[in-house]
């Protein structure tokens, strides 16, 4: 149908409350090392690239059958260029990049080993008999990463698994949809705990992963020892509670903050001056309206005032459906410059409003964003620091 997109996230800040230990200095919250790289990084890509490039989303109306989006075959990429991907990366600053290993459909990127509890290995996913992509496209994507020399991490969906027949955490009750798979609340449990072995364990150390949509409670003990084990300094978007450096939403998808942004508190939003806890904030933006995440033909962009900088959606519409998307990414020849008015516009606002010249070592003006920040010990912003992403956008061209 059309093409995988790229949301591209900007930096802010998060902590952790609970039973894992807070890092102060002088009685005043900081952030981990993990949580550090992970705001001076600022530019991240959060790319929406899986079976709902082709489908949007599955459906009890879309999953049955050869052409439905239960069959493996349909994730069909054409042309998939991740050389493409890292000139385009490179070109608007990407300091690291996540990709959808897992979304809500159920297919995988990777060639898993996990087994269903018939004894049968994960049938959804690329790299078997019926696949069309044969290749670990986790692993191409993490090798493009590191050979322009960027960070990388996973989005798995903990939320929902149509093909397990799960949604919102839990099994659902009725009949099953041909193509879905018997399983009980704690088999499922299993298998997702399989799936994020393999991905935490197998491909390198990650810079972020995310909980969109969180963890229940009772997954939350072996979340918090398997992250302590594979990935104990990556960031962990929607991960308070179980790792150490979690990062917290700021409750818009617009890119449009209500300032001031804090890097302290435990709750979605603007977070708290005057709490114990770091927890570094973000802000993701789609480029399209109607919160699609992933490319859908004939939705308008939005303003550019909304999107506040972006990357331009470029691609050939198609007539009729075609074999796959062909993914190569494109950006605007005007980025440079909307950044740089971002940037110029961020710096005045924020940096006078924490009591911080923007003309002194943050650079104000600078192309790159608010810099600075979050530990040195002269800072005045050192309890709660003043960060937030901006929301970059780009896309997959088809054609």
């Amino acid at each position: 149908m059309s093409l995988a997109t790229v949301g591209l996230l900007l930096a802010a800040g998060l902590s952790l409350a609970g039973a894992l230990p807070l890092v102060q200095s002088q009685g005043l919250p900081l952030p981990t090392p993990g949580q550090l790289r992970y705001e001076t990084n600022e530019i991240a890509a959060l790319i929406h690239f899986n079976m709902q490039t082709f489908f949007h989303s599955c459906t009890k109306d879309n999953w049955v059958g050869l052409h439905g989006s239960s069959n493996p075959a349909n994730f069909a990429p054409t042309n998939l260029n991740f050389s493409n991907w890292a000139v385009s990366f490179k070109a608007m600053g990407v300091k690291h990049a996540i990709l959808t290993a897992k979304h809500d459909c159920g297919h995988l990127l990777w060639p898993s080993k996990v087994q269903l509890p018939n004894g049968t290995v994960y049938p959804y996913a690329v790299g078997r008999e019926n696949s069309y992509v044969k290749q670990d496209v986790v692993a191409e994507f993490v090798a493009m990463c590191d050979s322009i020399g960027i960070g990388h991490g996973f989005y798995y969906s903990l939320t929902n698994n149509f093909f397990l027949n799960v949604r919102n955490h839990q099994l659902q009750p009725g009949p099953l949809l041909p193509g879905q798979v018997n399983v009980s609340q704690s088999e499922f449990e299993a298998i997702a705990m399989g799936h994020l072995t393999e991905l935490w364990g197998n491909y390198g150390n990650l810079t972020e992963i995310w909980f969109d949509g969180g963890y229940t409670t009772d997954m939350a003990a072996e979340l918090t020892a398997l992250l302590l084990k594979l990935q104990p300094d990556a960031a962990a978007f929607g991960g308070l509670g179980v790792s150490p450096n979690p990062v917290r939403w700021i409750g818009t998808e617009f890119g449009n903050d209500a300032a001031p942004i804090w890097s302290t508190g435990t709750a979605e939003g603007n977070g708290d001056p005057d709490s114990p806890v770091w927890n570094s904030a973000a802000c993701d933006t789609t480029l399209q309206r109607a919160d699609r995440w992933f490319y859908f033909p004939g939705v308008p962009l939005h303003r550019r005032q909304q999107r506040r900088a972006g990357a331009g959606l470029c691609h050939r519409s198609h007539r009729q459906r075609p074999p796959g998307p062909r993914p190569r990414l494109c950006w605007f020849r005007r980025l440079d410059s909307l950044l740089l008015r971002f940037s110029r516009r961020f710096d005045q606002r924020q940096w006078h409003a924490a009591g911080v010249d923007p003309a002194g070592p943050h650079q104000a003006g600078s192309h790159h964003g608010p810099r600075g920040a979050v530990a040195r010990p002269a800072d005045p912003c050192l309890h709660g620091q003043l960060r937030q992403r901006l929301g970059l956008l780009a896309a997959v061209q088809q054609g």
